[in-house]
């Protein structure tokens, strides 16, 4: 099983902007998305891959928040964004930047991250979960057409209304209806 995180199993509200999701994250509580721990618990003998876009600075409230009693989320392993965090160098700088600013790197180390598990472990089948809000669906996609025997299936949490809007982006992938996140505004404001 590898799972994205934000607006996947943690409401973070990507789509709706820097603003809304540097408060998600930094200054609220964080918000498991409905739903999806429970639908977590029915594969009781898989082994969990967490492969996000967050840096690996937000590793220790990400896993306290995830396999707390509350959240629910099965313990697994995090594959997270490597960026510095020396701020006298000027790459750290640059990483920062990038990480607002530029989407193929999300892209790019996900998917990296993504092909590594597979190469990893060849003769297991995976199921990918994530969200419409980002790349996703483009991602997986990607895998998939890679390892076409090692994608048992695709499950997307549509949060931005793909399904009606760009139904193209979901081709074979099971699609689980969420609350529509838009530009600018907070579903909890």
């Amino acid at each position: 099983m590898i799972s994205d995180i934000d607006d996947t199993v943690k409401i973070t509200e990507l789509p709706a902007g820097s603003r809304v999701v540097i408060q998600n994250t930094f200054f609220k509580e964080f918000e498991a998305a409905p739903g999806m721990a429970e639908r977590y618990a029915e594969w009781e003998d898989a082994v969990f891959h967490y492969v996000t876009g967050a840096p690996w600075q937000l590793y220790k409230p990400l896993t306290s928040f995830l396999f707390s009693e509350e959240a629910g989320y099965p313990k697994g392993s995090l594959h997270m964004k490597n960026l510095r965090k020396n701020f006298f160098n000027p790459n750290s700088w640059r990483d920062l930047r990038e990480l607002i600013t530029n989407e193929n790197m999300t892209y790019d180390q996900k998917f990296g991250q993504i092909r590594g598990l597979f190469e990893t472990f060849p003769e297991r089948r995976f199921i990918l979960v994530g969200d419409s809000g980002e790349m996703d669906p483009e991602i997986y996609s990607a895998v998939r057409e890679l390892y076409p025997e090692q994608v048992e299936k695709i499950i997307i949490r549509d949060v931005v209304n793909a399904r009606n809007l760009d139904p193209d982006r979901l081709i074979d992938m099971k699609v689980i209806p969420a609350n529509t996140v838009y530009p600018g505004v907070s579903q909890f404001q």
